[in-house]
């Protein structure tokens, strides 16, 4: 059994049992004004005006949790049957901000149950995994619960739906931040880059860690990602993810660091020739950091290859880096 399918295995355990499977029943749905707890509540009424341009067809249940969710955001009502409520309102539109934040300040206020919580938050996002608000309020528990324990191994299982789902990235970025999780990151981007170097997720991910994270030295920075990354591209030249990766690295590269990587990036022009990456790195390098009158001559030749030849998708735009090398080359 693989680590991804222990991870999937014991989740899936956890979230079967019996209170957990709870969470997200649905009974027959008995209209709130016919509930004995809500006696005492007004309902307040959706105000369309007298000529609404564009009457929407809500559902019957729909017009009423929220009628009755205006007058508890109202009254500011914190309370058990205010909690209860948010979440019937949340099973019908899960995208509602408003119904979030007031869900949470009655779990905080009366010291609900955020383990519970969390529960209910991972099985809604198998079924909304791009639900910007879920994840929102995951990460507002997580925080107040101040608990992370089971964080990577939730994220681990939803990246098995989705390795580029940018909430899950977003969400990982400011759990490792908030929690000072570092130590393991490149570890983790590396096993994840051997089964899959072509998700440029990762590549961006690994920047982030690599400059925020302040565990490498800004000195050393460079060769230890010179060796990992060349030896991800001599596996397959023409990935794009690493070559931009390596090329945000130029602007803190000193003199000599950068003629170690023209080095680099030129034997790999010479081995493999119909690639259009090293000829684009090798541009970048001539017009901007290592500037001669031989090397805009290069950068000319080497554009006019791309403009015709290996990325003739942007012609227009080598024509005008072109132009622009030329009147560079004039002004030398």
């Amino acid at each position: 059994m693989t680590d991804n399918q222990k991870i999937l295995q014991k989740r899936e355990e956890e979230l079967d049992s019996d209170e957990d499977q709870n969470l997200l029943q649905k009974p027959k749905w008995v209209p709130i004004s016919k509930r004995k707890e809500w006696e005492d509540v007004e309902p307040i009424t959706q105000k369309d005006g007298p000529k609404p341009p564009c009457v929407v067809n809500y559902s019957d249940q729909y017009k009423e949790t929220m009628n009755y969710f205006r007058a508890v955001l109202r009254s500011e009502e914190i309370s058990e049957r205010a909690l209860k409520l948010s979440k019937e309102l949340l099973m019908i539109s899960p995208s509602y901000t408003v119904a979030y934040e007031f869900r949470r300040n009655c779990l905080f206020a009366l010291n609900g149950n955020l383990k519970n919580e969390l529960f209910l938050i991972e099985k809604l996002l198998d079924r909304l995994p791009k639900n910007y608000q879920l994840w929102h309020h995951r990460m507002k528990c997580v925080e107040k619960l101040n608990d992370y324990s089971n964080e990577m191994d939730f994220l681990a299982r939803m990246m098995l739906g989705d390795a580029k789902n940018y909430h899950v990235w977003v969400y990982r970025i400011w759990l490792v931040k908030h929690f000072q999780l570092w130590d393991n990151e490149l570890e983790f981007i590396e096993g994840e880059l051997e089964k899959d170097h072509l998700n440029n997720s990762f590549w961006n991910y690994r920047y982030y860690v690599v400059t925020k994270s302040k565990t490498i030295p800004l000195e050393t920075i460079y060769e230890q990602e010179f060796e990992f990354v060349f030896g991800h591209i001599t596996k397959s030249v023409n990935n794009e993810s690493p070559w931009v990766y390596i090329m945000n690295f130029i602007k803190i590269l000193n003199k000599e660091q950068l003629k170690v990587l023209h080095d680099k990036v030129d034997e790999l022009r010479k081995r493999h020739r119909h690639s259009m990456w090293p000829l684009f790195c090798l541009f970048t390098l001539y017009t901007k950091y290592l500037i001669t009158e031989e090397n805009l001559d290069n950068a000319l030749t080497y554009a006019k290859y791309l403009a015709e030849r290996y990325d003739q998708t942007r012609k227009k735009y080598w024509g005008k880096q072109i132009k622009i090398v030329e009147n560079q080359k004039q002004k030398l």
